[in-house]
């Protein structure tokens, strides 16, 4: 038999051009797989915080609730005027008017002048909904906007009478 040939010099070439491919289709399969597994972190991570938030969330009103069926135990608060307490206390934690709380606590830090333009910016639909204030000036919104306060009502409970002065928006 006769002795093999060595390899043309092309058949070289493509193997080691074909070897360097691979070695880069290795080296972006193994990056890929790092941003991969980074991003699968990243999806735990805010999954866990969003459910320790909502630990956290349902603790606090667990406590609050506590606190309340104590002082109506302590002070003898009749069962209907306790029933009222909690369904406020529990509106207050369904709408996030605690968070509004701090919104309101940090505007009031604020210097009166900017204040008045972040509220107006976060609020001025508010009053420009109500067709009683349709054609006034923006000056005019602009104070009405500074007194409005977020209020919780809960089903049955009067807004308003007939009749009566109002004295808060």
């Amino acid at each position: 038999a006769a002795p093999a040939a060595p390899p043309r010099p092309c058949v070289r070439a493509r193997a080691r051009a074909r070897a360097q491919r691979t070695d880069l289709e290795h080296t972006m399969t193994v990056c890929m797989q790092m941003v991969g597994n980074a991003l699968t972190a990243y999806l735990f991570g805010s999954v866990i915080a969003y459910i320790k938030k909502l630990d956290e969330r349902a603790d606090l009103t667990e406590r609050r609730m506590s606190s309340l069926r104590l002082f109506g135990r302590v002070n003898n608060v009749p069962a209907p005027v306790r029933q009222t307490l909690y369904d406020y206390s529990q509106a207050i934690m369904d709408t996030g008017l605690n968070e509004r709380h701090v919104l309101e606590q940090t505007l009031d830090l604020m210097p009166p002048g900017v204040r008045a333009d972040v509220v107006l910016k976060m609020r001025r639909h508010l009053v420009e909904a109500v067709p009683m204030f349709a054609n006034t000036s923006s000056g005019f919104v602009r104070e009405v906007v500074q007194k409005l306060k977020p209020l919780i009502c809960l089903s049955g409970s009067a807004v308003y009478r007939s009749l009566e002065r109002a004295d808060e928006m």
